[in-house]
């Protein structure tokens, strides 16, 4: 087919223009499955999660087909729309920060490309709108660690000052996280799990000392609760018994190496 532009004919080849549309298409498509899946990985889902979300969404679209590989830190995502439409892309995932409240609504959104035939645009600004999304003010999270400490020193068999020992300790120590995230201090994972450890340590001796606490083991159980990597350990298994072994055994390592860390600050507070 041809077009006339100021007198001068032009070959108007829509073939082209059409393969360069279902080109575009299939990109957005990739850069939604891949937005997800790495968004479902830093907010803490396990792997079978984030492949299943993948796959769910590229059937939605029609993607002919899509490969796939999903480990702790990363994810490899190639998709096929017949045989001269094919896309890869590799995206690195360098930390996890767990976050229920934005994994809830990744899984929510899922839902909705299926349920609401959302398109691709529309999904990808909503999935823009959750990562963008702020967390919870500090004070919550002050106030959840302070909670969380001193339940876990009275399901221990604390007595009333035990769980209050636990919960101050609680609330110090997530102020202390949240003071070194605002000042963006980049301290290695293992060095500030070991400075936690011997900071709520040093908090429950002297109140022990001073009579505020009954027993120092107990107030101590309760206050290292918050630092300790329940969601990474979880996952770590439920990924090792879907028989993803490399992620599981990643993320078992990754909660181990906390738990040896937190013990040697509460070891070195003891000491000292």
């Amino acid at each position: 087919m041809y077009i006339e532009v100021n007198g001068e004919r032009f070959l108007y080849n829509m073939e082209a223009i059409r393969n360069e549309k279902n080109m575009q298409q299939l990109r957005k498509v990739q850069k939604l499955i891949i937005g997800m899946g790495e968004a479902l990985l830093c907010y803490g889902a396990e792997i079978s999660r984030v492949e299943e979300t993948i796959q769910r969404v590229a059937d939605h679209f029609q993607v002919e087909e899509v490969e796939m590989y999903v480990i702790t830190n990363g994810l490899f995502v190639n998709v096929h729309q017949r045989e001269e439409h094919t896309s890869t892309r590799l995206k690195y995932v360098p930390s996890i920060s767990v976050n229920m409240k934005k994994l809830c609504d990744i899984n929510e959104l899922s839902r909705r490309i299926e349920q609401e035939n959302l398109s691709v645009d529309t999904a990808l600004r909503t999935l823009e709108q959750i990562r963008a999304a702020k967390n919870e003010p500090v004070w919550e999270l002050v106030l959840s660690s302070g909670v969380g400490a001193a339940t876990f020193g009275f399901l221990f068999g604390g007595s009333v000052w035990d769980c209050l020992a636990a919960f101050v300790c609680g609330v110090i120590l997530q102020m202390f996280f949240s003071f070194l995230e605002a000042k963006h201090v980049n301290i290695s994972k293992v060095l500030l799990d070991i400075i936690g450890g011997l900071l709520v340590t040093i908090i429950c001796v002297i109140l022990h000392r001073i009579g505020v606490s009954d027993h120092l083991d107990l107030a101590i159980a309760g206050a290292i609760i918050p630092m300790i990597p329940g969601v990474a350990f979880t996952n770590g298994i439920r990924d090792i018994v879907d028989g993803d072994y490399l992620s599981g055994c990643i993320r078992l390592l990754d909660a181990i190496l906390v738990f040896c860390s937190i013990a040697i600050g509460v070891g070195l507070g003891l000491k000292l």
